[in-house]
């Protein structure tokens, strides 16, 4: 009797009570934070890589061509000598008017080689500032202009070593450079290439590309190179020759980059990595490698940022370069494509976008 007469007389303050506590708190939303880039619409490049080692292009030999013997050598390999520095002693029966004729004559055929190249690189440099050639036209005439150069020093170098050589007993180096070579043995006849040197500052990388690259491969294509010799730095350069074919041997396509390196860094016998550009797309989205999850069934899936949740886009690709690839659709310039976090989170979940 009593409980039934106070059960009315509490349902206010109970009632009172369950307003004041309320319900429990819900768990608070998952929100994981992502870093992210802004895609952009600019020029994809697909390119190939390659390891190469390094020789010089403007390798000169300095050579004799008559009678005497080699009654002693100066230089050994990787020697730095300056011009007129003594290379190899010898007797000689003094020096002789054919072979000096001979030599004149290579200095003035190739001499007016260099020219014809060297005014040819600027008529092309002048049609490339008004869009009327193109950067492969560019760099097709700067290797055309840089072996020509090579050829004349090689010619005045056998010039010079017929003229001093013979006159004074002894072979002197023409220029400023670094022995490559070295062919000149004490007691053997004094007569052909004696000693190689390369001081132009042109180097050229040697490299064996897939048999996949043969239809893009062609003098003229941009390139670059790196080695752990000085690492973090971009060696830049241009395919000068290009195989036709496959070699048999190795079903490897060889191909010559050269390197024209003024900072004297390069030096012949180094080995890197040889990037070469292939083609370039000049629209389109390029995406980083790790912006792309692959699933099971092998579909692919990038994860944009929109309005602080993650969405999920199945995009169509292209080409890739190695590092990048190039996004054709799905994903468009601006949009915030997550790199880190991407593979922790869902379509729909909340995000927050962190700076690393």
């Amino acid at each position: 009797m009593e409980k039934s007469r106070l059960l009315p007389l509490l349902q206010p303050f109970l009632l009172l009570s369950a307003i004041s506590c309320g319900a429990p708190d819900a768990p608070p939303s998952r929100v994981v934070p992502v870093t992210v880039e802004v895609a952009w619409a600019g020029g994809f490049t697909r390119t190939v890589m390659a390891p190469g080692w390094l020789e010089s292009a403007d390798e000169v030999l300095v050579e004799v061509s008559g009678p005497g013997r080699i009654t002693a050598v100066h230089v050994v390999e990787g020697d730095t000598v300056s011009a007129g520095d003594m290379l190899v002693s010898m007797t000689t029966d003094g020096f002789r008017t054919a072979g000096l004729s001979a030599s004149l004559a290579a200095v003035s055929a190739s001499g007016a080689l260099d020219q014809y190249y060297r005014g040819n690189l600027e008529r092309v440099g002048s049609l490339l500032e008004t869009g009327a050639a193109s950067l492969s036209d560019y760099e097709e005439a700067l290797a055309q202009a840089l072996t020509a150069a090579a050829t004349l020093s090689s010619a005045r170098a056998a010039h010079a070593g017929a003229l001093d050589g013979y006159s004074r007993g002894t072979l002197s180096a023409p220029f400023s450079g670094t022995v490559t070579r070295v062919l000149a043995r004490e007691g053997n006849p004094a007569a052909g290439p004696m000693v190689a040197l390369s001081g132009l500052g042109a180097i050229k990388c040697m490299v064996h590309l897939s048999q996949n690259s043969l239809p893009w491969i062609e003098p003229g294509l941009p390139a670059f190179f790196v080695t752990t010799h000085h690492p973090g730095m971009l060696f830049h350069g241009t395919v000068s020759a290009a195989g036709s074919s496959v070699d048999p041997m190795t079903g490897l396509v060889p191909v010559t980059v050269e390197i024209p390196d003024s900072s004297g860094l390069l030096l012949p016998g180094m080995s890197g990595t040889v990037t070469i550009g292939l083609e370039t797309f000049p629209e389109g989205v390029a995406l980083p490698r790790n912006a792309f999850i692959t699933d099971p069934d092998g579909s692919e899936r990038v994860i944009l940022v929109r309005n602080g949740r993650a969405v999920a886009v199945e995009p169509v690709t292209g080409c890739e370069n190695g590092f990048d690839r190039l996004v054709v659709s799905g994903v468009v310039s601006g949009d915030s494509v997550v790199l880190l976090g991407n593979r922790l989170v869902a379509h729909g979940d909340s995000v927050r976008v962190v700076t690393p």
